[in-house]
């Protein structure tokens, strides 16, 4: 995802909170990968853990600072 496409769908997001399936449909599976390389974790806490990765993402989704890239954030 390009950064301009993420900051169009930072903005989109708070616009729309239904939007926020692209987040989760474009980072899902490359952030699963990263969290059961980094850790120790068994796949079903690793799940767990993307979960309330996503859960903050969408909470904190108006403090996105458009200067960086989405996926940095």
């Amino acid at each position: 995802m390009t950064s301009t496409k993420s900051t169009n769908l930072a903005q989109r997001i708070s616009k729309n909170p239904e939007v926020f399936s692209e987040i989760i449909d474009t980072y899902q599976e490359k952030l699963m990968r990263y969290i059961l390389r980094m850790s120790n974790l068994s796949y079903e806490d690793a799940e767990n853990l993307l979960q309330d990765i996503f859960i903050k993402v969408y909470r904190y989704i108006h403090e996105y600072d458009e200067r960086y890239s989405f996926s940095s954030w």
